[in-house]
């Protein structure tokens, strides 16, 4: 329904009412739809509703050479359009669009699907590559594209960027010292692992500046812990800081509601650095902040500041131990200039 008037889009072909099915999704409509319109259902389940969009992007007087009812759909495909959807053959390398349409993935054609022996290709079984068969999917034809250079172009342009949005800092951590050595080599956590800050860059509407001030607090709190150096925690399969502890603690940081629950994060962090890794000032100073259980007890984001800004102005992240090997890294001048 649209307008003032309360005038009504009428749909005829069962093309498109698959068409409106689907941008239902799950709502309790589309499935009163597929009982009402069994046709239309079927050209969902058995991939028909993909083919004719397909024909309508490369002929545009597919619609007026067919009739608006579903006659047009259960025809017999010409040769032309078999040869049309006929494209990849097992083996072939490829590119699969992502269902946002964005990035573009690697990957290999093992299997093809066809309607009929003579008919239009439904679907190919394709085989991303660096990943596990166990993540092989059935995708429809339209999300097939060569691996030309403009699509590989295309491809490492898009993957940029997203790497880029992972890396990028909100201006307010670029001042602390983790910002310039965050990216750099041998540091403690797992190399999986990236943490998306940008996130923290936004704020609901109705959060209070206390509320704003903690989640710019969880952000720092995160960065630190990711800038840590090798070596200055624990991170064997047996060690306090192994990879599940840390994946847990992040999780802890996240969920933080309170000043309290933020300051036990960052307490517990202090508590598995290694001493050798602090400069004698920060050590004393640390020594000379309240104790744990009564920092905890009367956090504020105030003293949540204060203290992680002394533990990270006294981090020596360039220090790293590696098998028994120390080593100091130096920060390139353009690097500091990035985060400044």
């Amino acid at each position: 329904r649209r307008g003032a008037a309360g005038s009504f889009l009428r749909f005829g072909s069962a093309a498109t009412i698959s068409s409106v099915m689907v941008c239902l999704g799950k709502h309790k409509l589309a499935k009163e739809l597929k009982i009402l319109f069994p046709e239309s259902a079927t050209l969902l389940n058995n991939g028909k509703w993909s083919e004719i969009l397909q024909k309508r992007m490369f002929n545009p007087d597919f619609d007026s050479q067919s009739s608006a009812d579903s006659t047009s759909v259960s025809r017999s495909p010409t040769r032309t359009e078999v040869d049309l959807n006929n494209v990849y053959e097992v083996q072939d390398e490829i590119l699969v669009e992502s269902f946002s349409s964005k990035t573009l993935w690697d990957a290999r054609i093992v299997a093809v699907a066809k309607s009929s022996e003579e008919g239009p290709i439904a679907a190919y079984r394709v085989h991303y590559k660096e990943w596990s068969t166990r993540f092989d999917e059935w995708v429809s034809p339209d999300r097939v594209v060569d691996m030309n250079d403009g699509n590989i172009l295309k491809q490492q342009l898009h993957l940029a960027h997203l790497a880029k949005q992972q890396t990028y800092l909100p201006p307010f951590l670029q001042k602390l010292s983790a910002a310039s050595f965050v990216d750099t080599a041998n540091r403690a956590r797992d190399f999986s692992y990236i943490p998306n800050l940008t996130q923290f860059s936004k704020f609901s509407l109705s959060a209070s500046e206390e509320e704003k001030a903690l989640h710019e607090l969880k952000a720092a709190l995160l960065l630190v812990e990711a800038a840590l150096p090798a070596g200055c925690v624990n991170t064997s399969t047996n060690g306090v800081y192994k990879t599940e502890t840390a994946s847990h603690w992040r999780t802890m940081v996240l969920k933080s509601k309170t000043p309290g629950n933020l300051m036990g994060c960052l307490v517990l962090l202090e508590n598995v650095i290694s001493q050798d890794w602090l400069r004698p000032n920060a050590e004393h100073l640390i020594s000379c902040l309240p104790r744990p259980w009564k920092s905890i007890n009367e956090a504020s984001v105030s003293l949540i500041a204060l203290r992680l800004l002394t533990l990270d102005q006294g981090m020596k992240y360039e220090l790293v131990k590696t098998d028994d090997n120390w080593e100091t890294i130096e920060v390139s001048d353009s690097q500091q200039n990035d985060e400044s």
